[in-house]
């Protein structure tokens, strides 16, 4: 019984640490697009599984466009999907992850456009 509560109580393996793809500092901006990255800082992993796009016609004419991301984030053998609007912030598994912008672009081998959105991961207090 002592085992297991000392097993609950150890903190979640940092999944950064052996992880072999692109590494980025928590705090640091940088760009999100279909492949997992380490956010060291953070002990987390983020995936960008897709972004929607809201369009609005203003008054005066001019089109909006806002897009809203779906981003998987892995913490140990723990994993969350979070949906945060461009421009916000949300707090999953004791990180808050910002999008700050978010578009695609046209990759013409492949014939598609690819989604990207600029974040901002850190440790939430």
């Amino acid at each position: 019984a002592q085992a297991d509560a000392a097993r609950a109580a150890a903190p979640a393996a940092d999944v950064t640490r052996d992880f072999k793809g692109e590494h980025f500092a928590a705090g640091e901006v940088f760009r999100l697009r279909s492949k997992p990255v380490a956010i060291d800082g953070a002990g987390v992993l983020v995936t960008l599984v897709k972004t929607s796009w809201t369009t609005m016609e203003r008054a005066n004419g001019k089109t909006t466009k806002e897009a809203t991301a779906d981003i998987l984030v892995q913490r140990g053998d723990k994993t969350r999907s979070v949906r945060v609007d461009q421009g916000d912030t949300r707090t999953v598994l004791g990180c808050k992850v910002t999008v700050n912008d978010a578009g695609e672009e046209y990759v013409a081998d492949q014939l598609l456009y690819l989604a990207w959105v600029d974040l901002v991961v850190v440790a939430a207090p």
